[in-house]
């Protein structure tokens, strides 16, 4: 199910891109979905790897969101993370099976 549209992606996004956990559980728990994404093919989950958020992350693998997910191109959330210079979320996600 999917609570509207923030550029692309749904409520659960715009919960990742502000850092609300909290925000996030209670959409997931709702029953906003977890494989909106955008025309990039980027997830909440992905998002969240781009933008160095391991707490939104860590929330959105919690409630049911893919570790492997890949965007249109193939990148994955490690690639992400790493492109960024995200070095926190690096080994948060080599330990979660990225």
């Amino acid at each position: 199910r999917d609570f509207g549209l923030c550029g692309g992606l749904g409520d659960v996004d715009k919960g990742q891109g502000q850092g609300h956990t909290a925000m996030i559980t209670w959409l997931v728990g709702g029953g906003a979905g977890m494989a909106v994404r955008d025309k990039s093919g980027y997830t909440a989950f992905l998002r969240a790897c781009y933008g160095g958020q391991v707490e939104c992350a860590e929330a959105l693998v919690e409630a049911g969101g893919d570790v492997t997910a890949t965007t249109a191109g193939g990148d994955t959330g490690l690639m992400a993370a790493a492109f960024k210079g995200n070095a926190a979320m690096i080994p948060w996600l080599l330990a979660g099976g990225a």
